[in-house]
C-alpha cells in the first residue's frame, strides 16, 4: 500500500527537537543507563538517530517502569524466567536498534527480535545490537507474506515508510506477518512471548488488519499512533479495534499507547 511522504512535525510533535542537517556519518558514541556507562553505538550526527537517542534513554519512551501497571508486568517476566524460557520481546520498527538496547538492558533475560526494512538503518542495527541477545531481521511486518521497500528514502532515519514491491525490485525485503516472525522462535524452542513494540510510520494500520490472534500471546504491546502522519483517514482504528476486542488495560506512555494484558 502506498504511503505519502512524512509531513512537516506538527508543533507538539515530540520529534519536533530533531536536529538540522546535514546528516553526517556515523560515529561512536557512548551511553549511559543510571549513570554508568552501558553501550558504545554508532549514531550518524545531523539525523534522526540524535532525537531518537534522546527519546529512549533520556526521555525514557519504553520506560515501563513509569506505569502503574509495572509490577504485574515485571511479575509475568519473572513468571516466565522462572520455568527457564526466555521472554520474547518484538521491536518492530527498529531502527538502528536503541529500543532493542533499551529493552535488552531492561529485560536481560530477553530474546530481542529486532525488525527494520530500510538498509541504511538495518546495518547499524546490526553493529549496535551485536554485543547483545537482539536478532536483527531484514525485513517489514504486513499483513501478508510478500515483499516491500522503502517509500521515500529521502525521509528521516526514523521516519522511512515502505509500500509493496515485487521480488526482485531493488532494495526490497522480505514481507513478514507476526505468526509467521513467532513460528521461527516457537515456544517449543524455549521462547514465550512477552512485548511487542510497534513504531512502523503508519503500517500498523496493515499489520493490525490481518489475523491478530497473535495479539493474545503478548502481555504488553506498544504503539506509537500516526492519525496526525495520516489526516482523515482513521489510521488507528484498525488497531484499537482488534486491541479492544481483548480484555486489556490502555495507558499512555509519552506518544505511544500501552496495551497490557489482565489476567494473567
Amino acid at each position: 500500500m502506498h504511503r505519502p511522504s512524512r509531513p512537516m512535525n506538527p508543533p507538539n510533535d515530540p520529534r519536533s527537537f530533531l536536529p538540522p542537517r546535514p546528516q553526517g556519518i556515523a560515529q561512536r558514541r557512548t551511553i549511559s543507563r543510571r549513570g554508568q556507562p552501558f553501550a558504545e553505538v554508532w549514531c550518524r550526527p545531523g539525523t534522526s538517530d540524535e532525537g531518537a537517542l534522546r527519546q529512549i534513554f533520556e526521555l525514557g519512551y519504553y520506560d515501563l517502569r513509569r506505569l502503574p501497571h509495572f509490577g504485574e508486568i515485571e511479575r509475568r517476566y519473572l513468571q516466565i524466567t522462572r520455568t527457564g524460557r526466555h521472554p520474547l520481546i518484538l521491536d518492530a520498527g527498529a531502527n538502528i536498534g536503541f529500543a532493542s538496547l533499551f529493552f535488552a538492558d531492561a529485560w536481560p533475560a530477553a530474546q530481542i527480535v529486532a525488525v527494520e526494512p530500510a538498509a541504511d538503518n538495518f546495518e547499524l542495527l546490526r553493529r549496535n545490537t551485536k554485543a547483545q541477545r537482539v536478532e536483527p531481521v531484514h525485513a517489514g511486518l504486513s499483513r501478508s507474506e510478500g515483499f516491500l521497500r522503502v517509500a521515500d528514502a529521502r525521509a528521516e532515519k526514523w521516519a522511512y515508510q515502505t509500500q509493496r514491491a515485487e521480488a526482485g525490485t531493488p532494495g526490497a525485503v522480505r514481507a513478514m506477518t507476526v505468526p509467521a516472525l513467532l513460528n521461527e522462535w516457537p515456544k517449543e524452542r524455549g521462547y514465550e512471548p512477552f512485548i511487542a513494540k510497534f513504531d512502523v510510520e503508519g503500517a500498523e494500520a496493515e499489520i493490525f488488519s490481518g489475523d491478530t490472534e497473535w495479539i493474545d500471546a503478548f502481555s504488553v504491546i506498544v504503539i506509537e499512533p500516526h492519525d496526525w502522519q495520516f489526516p482523515g483517514r482513521g489510521h488507528s482504528r484498525p488497531v484499537l479495534r482488534a486491541l479492544a476486542e481483548r480484555d486489556r488495560d490502555f495507558l499512555l506512555l509519552g506518544e505511544n499507547i500501552v496495551s497490557v494484558a489482565n489476567g494473567w
